[in-house]
This record gives structure tokens, C-alpha cells and sequence, in this order.
């Protein structure tokens, strides 16, 4: 489609071939993928549009050029490569994407100050950047992330699920000002070559199952939030915050540097 798609609705692509958008797209609606693949050619060719949705079965290419996509959602695939996708989602833009991510060489960035929730079996990117609101790693299966994680001041990662893991073969940081909201029960939560901690540590229960069925079954019982390969640096800024009441929080090091 060579013509620029303008005005306030929306656009819906159906039918199960391929369309690829050449225009410089301007409309403010929703975009849905219901069938097929909707491939895109320009930078930022989407970036006015309020919302994406892929449904299961559908995928959207980024035509090998960087995006930035509003509210993503869906349970489709999104097919980046090795460029960069910044998942908008202003106030009131919660959103969640149950789909897979394939960016083994890409890098995902998390704007806007809503949430977007993972809920996938898993996705590969390259690098993730979480440079505000709240990117909830929900999915059932491991994230790997090929290069480095971070997540900057004011900004939040949420794990979430069981067994959701996240694997990251570079550095895993948590810069100052920023929250790392996890669950206990993955083995374990987080691993990487290196983690650079900052900011708070939230403990929000126990993933499904793994919750002791009375408080003597957690006496001198350990649970390993994160490990690391090299080095583990920092540390977080407060007394941690959680909501089991019987639980002592006692963080430390074993095995050397791994935590």
C-alpha cells in the first residue's frame, strides 16, 4: 500500500497474504492484525496510531527498520529482527501481550508510564530497556535476553508468573531510582553474566504452589531470587517490602559471588 493512511480511525488487516505499508502514515486509531502478516517499510510508521492489536495466528514485521508501537496487545507474533521496537503505553494504557517476540538481535524498549505484561512462553530479544512505567514479565516459559537488561530510574520490571524466568546473557541491571517486583518460587527468578543492583526490591508472595503451607515448613529454607556467573555489584536501597508475614528477608551471597 503506497498511500499514506490519515484521520481519526482505525485500520484492521485482514485475510491471510501479506500487506506491506509504504506511506507515512498519520491516522490516530487502533491498528488490529486479525490474519496474515502486515509488514512495515518506514521508521516509526505506526507511531500515531492509538493501540496495536495482533491476534493469534497474525504477525507484524517490522520491515527491518526501528518502530515505536502504542499499547501493544494481542496474542499474535511480532517479528523485529535485530531492530529496535519501543512499546508505548501512556496513562491508562495498560496493556498485555500473550504472543512471542522474536528479536534475538533486537533491542525492546518499555516507554510511557502504564504497564505492559509479557504473558507469553517466551520470547528472545537482543536487549530490553525498561525506561519507564512497568514491564511485567508474566510468561510462562524464559526470556532471553542475548545482549543486557536494564531498568532505569523511575521505571519498574515486575516477574510474575511460575516458572516465568528470565535469562539474560549479558548484564542485568536495576539502576538507582528504579523497583524490581518479584515473586518467590522460580529457580531462580533471574540469572546473568553480570547484575548491577539499585533502587527497591519488592517480595509480593509466593508463585502458585510454592507457598509453604505453614511457617515452620520455612524455617532455614533458602530461596534464590537471582544468579550470577561473574559478579554480582550494589545493592538495593531498601529494608525489602513484602507480604508474607512470617517470612525473614535475609539477603546474601552464596556459592562465591552468586546470590
Amino acid at each position: 500500500l503506497l498511500s499514506a493512511i490519515s484521520g481519526e480511525g482505525g485500520f484492521t488487516k485482514t485475510g491471510a497474504g501479506t500487506l506491506t505499508l509504504s506511506g507515512t502514515n498519520s491516522y490516530t486509531g487502533a491498528t488490529n492484525i486479525n490474519n496474515g502478516t502486515l509488514q512495515l517499510s518506514s521508521i516509526n510508521e505506526l507511531q500515531s496510531s492509538s493501540a496495536m492489536g495482533i491476534a493469534d495466528g497474525a504477525t507484524l514485521n517490522t520491515g527491518g527498520v526501528n518502530q515505536q508501537l502504542n499499547s501493544l496487545s494481542g496474542a499474535g507474533t511480532v517479528q523485529m529482527g535485530t531492530t529496535t521496537l519501543t512499546a508505548n503505553n501512556n496513562i491508562n494504557k495498560d496493556s498485555t501481550f500473550s504472543g512471542t517476540i522474536n528479536g534475538l538481535g533486537g533491542t525492546l524498549v518499555k516507554t510511557g508510564v502504564g504497564s505492559l505484561k509479557l504473558s507469553n512462553k517466551g520470547s528472545q530479544l537482543g536487549n530490553v530497556t525498561v525506561s519507564n512505567g512497568d514491564l511485567n514479565l508474566a510468561h510462562s516459559g524464559a526470556l532471553i535476553v542475548s545482549g543486557n537488561y536494564i531498568t532505569q530510574n523511575g521505571a519498574s520490571t515486575t516477574l510474575s508468573a511460575e516458572p516465568g524466568q528470565l535469562r539474560v546473557n549479558g548484564t542485568f541491571t536495576q539502576a538507582d531510582g528504579s523497583t524490581l517486583n518479584a515473586t518467590i518460587g522460580a529457580t531462580p527468578d533471574i540469572s546473568a553474566q553480570n547484575i548491577v543492583l539499585g533502587g527497591v526490591l519488592n517480595i509480593n508472595g509466593f508463585n502458585e504452589g510454592k507457598q509453604p503451607v505453614k511457617a515452620s515448613e520455612a524455617i532455614g529454607r533458602d530461596y534464590v531470587l537471582m544468579t550470577s556467573n561473574n559478579v554480582i555489584t550494589g545493592t538495593f536501597t531498601n529494608n525489602v517490602n513484602d507480604t508474607i508475614d512470617y517470612l525473614q528477608l535475609t539477603p546474601g551471597l552464596a556459592r562465591g559471588d552468586q546470590d
